[in-house]
Parts: C-alpha cells; sequence; structure tokens
C-alpha cells in the first residue's frame, strides 16, 4: 500500500498487487461481455457531437453531470464482485460506479 500525495488532489492510497495479471484479464473479459456501454452526446455551440468514451453507470441512484442524466442501472455479478474486494480491502462501501470504454 502507498500513499500517494499529488497537490490539489485528494489523498490518494495505491494498492500494488491488488490483483494479479490473470484476475484482471478475466475480470476485464467479463465487464466487456456484461456492461452496456453508450457513447455520450454533447452540444457545443449548436453542433451536436458524440464522445468517443463509452460508459456505463451502475447505481441505485440517478446521477447527472455535464448535463448527461443517467438512471442508475444495477451491478453486474462482476462489479459487484469487485465492489465487495474494494470494500474489505478499504472499509469503504461505494454506492455508485462511472465504468468509462475508450
Amino acid at each position: 500500500m502507498t500513499n500517494v500525495s499529488i497537490p490539489s488532489l485528494p489523498n490518494i492510497t495505491f494498492f500494488e498487487d491488488f490483483i494479479n495479471s490473470e484476475q484482471e484479464q478475466i475480470y476485464l473479459a467479463n465487464l466487456l461481455k456484461e456492461l452496456e456501454f453508450k457513447s455520450e452526446i454533447y452540444i457545443f455551440n449548436g453542433v451536436t457531437i458524440e464522445s468517443k468514451r463509452k460508459v456505463s453507470y451502475h447505481s441505485e441512484h440517478a446521477y447527472t453531470y455535464s448535463n448527461q442524466s443517467y438512471s442508475g442501472k444495477p451491478w453486474t455479478p462482476t462489479l459487484a464482485l469487485l465492489r465487495q474486494l474494494i470494500a474489505d480491502k478499504t472499509g469503504i462501501d461505494f454506492n455508485a460506479v462511472l465504468c468509462n470504454h475508450h
């Protein structure tokens, strides 16, 4: 465990080897199968732009940012597993995740 200090950002704790490379590949493959990613649409000066980044928001709560609103989707099995692993390691139970695919 390493604490990282970056000016103007909250404290960040980095857990080396939190998951190993084999687990990482399995989780990623599962997430790519389980998650339904969607592009975000932005309007700048009357021009509609579709973001290359795709997102999938999971929570029991709605979320809005940058004029994008999301109703939370249910936690997938892999997201729920990762959520529990993180809670066990950090003592923090997160209530939402915004997954990004670039």
